[in-house]
């Protein structure tokens, strides 16, 4: 038994002597989860005197009703859960009794359902209530083994959930050295460490799958095919949960933000060490970072920068696709898509325009609630996460955000994106330009400086000039005096008809630029941090 198995055995005997009436086990690999309880409720057993020994396991499933638990074998009668805990409800010859119920998250919301299970809860402390040589009442404790959370209001006082964790290296390589042998094979020739890393975040069940398609495919468990098959699965766990995209990275440049950029080169090379920084002095791994800024500015490009720059998989959170109509299925979405993202590890994780993700945080109704819980859930998962998972999350009007998620502490640093400077425009047009021509860029003799002299005061932000650089493009393609050279003529002329979005709704962007420079946070650019100075 692995350690990661024993602690949970105990967990489980531990909760089992103190007569928790609903164990809830969230996991799809019923395989170990049956061994657990197994193991949990032999231990459990030890601790009893031999006159007071006398159990029964019994599992439902709604295709055969009742099963036998160690063989799986069907048995008869009642076929439905509420008839098979009606049956369970009621005197037997057994002091104890374990009830495994299968896959009921569609049913146990049913009021007979939870009712009989409240039933059963009350029978257990009748029971404790008289001497345990009197076993005319069962001693009951039920097992709720689903792959969905999903847990009434009226018995939630009644249960304890556990979650199985995911295996660590040294139970991983095990895993893969018994299916190696099995199969009379050998482990890659990398080595067990390296292939084992690749599993992380992989269920028991997951790994043996992979590990036996490997060797269906390879004749062995070879660390470049199991990666391949990794990726091609984490890729079908992102269209299977409909919550997850996996965005597709350009080769886009960004101008300006030179600050912005020196600070990811330096996080780079700390999140491909954080595991070594970890052991070497138990120094946190980096969290990610907050991008506060005006629309236009930038800060989606930048998710695609971050993930060039750390050479990982960019995965865009999408809260509304979260939000579900049923009590507790925003709160279950969200514990998937975070699940999902593990197990990708390491990779981006991006939350755009995180105002709205998280907006109605501490309003009033049902609504507000489940943002509410939804906002804790994640704040404890960013601050327990041990994955190496960087969060970029993107905001533009600041004022709707808690301010518990912008305290120190919660992200690495938080950076505040203006409206580009001078300096900045003339590398925003130089970047803008070469993304239409590439090399050929450097033959077109454009004077940078000249034009950002131009937009000066007109407000423009990274989108504006990008429109503006398209703009003169095509005048350049159907100017056949210029023979179709972009001139700084074309450029000049663009800058002078266009109009900012910025006074497209005036008010609402100066109230935004306002609340944005109002807000301790180092300027992407300058990387300047002082509070309300403008450019």
């Amino acid at each position: 038994m692995t350690e990661n198995n024993k602690t949970t055995v105990t967990s489980l005997t531990d909760y089992l002597e103190a007569e928790m009436p609903v164990i809830y086990i969230n996991s799809f690999d019923f395989e170990a989860v049956d061994d657990i309880i197994a193991d949990a409720v032999n231990e459990w057993q030890k601790k009893y005197p031999e006159e007071d020994r006398k159990y029964k396991l019994f599992e439902f499933s709604h295709i055969h009703g009742t099963v036998d638990f160690k063989h799986k074998n069907a048995g008869e009668s009642p076929c439905d859960l509420i008839s098979f805990l009606k049956c369970h409800d009621k005197v037997c010859k057994y002091s104890h009794k374990f009830l495994v119920l299968r896959e009921i998250h569609d049913c146990i919301r049913n009021e007979k359902v939870y009712s009989a299970i409240q039933s059963i809860a009350c029978r257990k402390s009748k029971f404790n209530a008289r001497k345990r040589n009197e076993s005319n009442l069962a001693y009951t404790t039920i097992f709720i083994v689903d792959t969905k959370l999903e847990i009434p209001s009226e018995i939630e006082h009644l249960i304890t959930v556990i979650d199985l964790k995911d295996p660590e290296i040294d139970e991983i390589k095990a895993i893969l050295q018994t299916i190696a042998n099995d199969n009379d094979t050998d482990c890659s020739e990398y080595g067990l460490d390296a292939l084992a890393e690749c599993f992380k975040g992989y269920s028991r069940l997951e790994i043996k799958r992979i590990a036996k398609l490997a060797v269906s495919l390879e004749g062995a468990i070879e660390f470049n095919s199991c990666k391949k098959i990794i990726e091609s699965e984490k890729k079908q766990a992102f269209k299977k949960s409909n919550l997850l995209e996996y965005i597709i990275l350009k080769q886009d440049e960004i101008g300006g933000l030179e600050h912005l950029k020196k600070f990811l080169s330096t996080e780079k090379d700390f999140f491909k060490k954080s595991e070594e920084a970890y052991k070497w002095g138990k120094i946190k791994p980096p969290t990610g970072i907050v991008l506060l800024g005006m629309p236009g500015c930038g800060k989606s490009l930048c998710a695609n920068l971050v993930a060039r720059e750390f050479d990982c998989p960019l995965l865009r959170l999408d809260m509304g696709r979260v939000l579900g109509k049923y009590v507790g299925e925003s709160e279950e979405n969200f514990r998937r898509a975070l699940k999902t993202v593990e197990r990708s590890s390491p990779c981006i994780l991006w939350i755009d325009e995180l105002e709205k993700a998280f907006s109605g945080v501490n309003g009033e109704g049902s609504g507000g609630e489940i943002m509410t819980r939804l906002l804790g859930f994640f704040l404890t998962w960013l601050q327990e996460k041990t994955s190496p998972i960087y969060v970029f999350a993107t905001a533009n009007d600041i004022s709707k955000l808690p301010p518990e998620f912008l305290r120190k502490g919660r992200f690495d640093e938080i950076f505040r994106v203006m409206l580009p400077d001078e300096k900045d425009l003339e590398d925003i047009f130089k970047t803008q330009i070469k993304s239409h021509f590439g090399d050929r860029e450097k033959s077109l003799n454009l004077d940078y400086h000249k034009l950002a002299v131009a937009c000066s005061g007109k407000k423009f932000s990274g989108a504006d000039v990008a429109c503006i650089v398209n703009e003169a493009c095509k005048k350049a393609f159907l100017d056949t005096r210029e023979k179709r050279v972009l001139q700084m003529n074309h450029l000049l002329d663009a800058i002078k008809v266009s109009v900012s979005s910025y006074f497209a709704d005036k008010e609402k962007y100066e109230a935004m630029e306002k609340k944005l420079l109002s807000r301790s946070a180092v300027d992407a650019s300058t990387g300047k941090t002082v509070k309300g100075i403008e450019k």
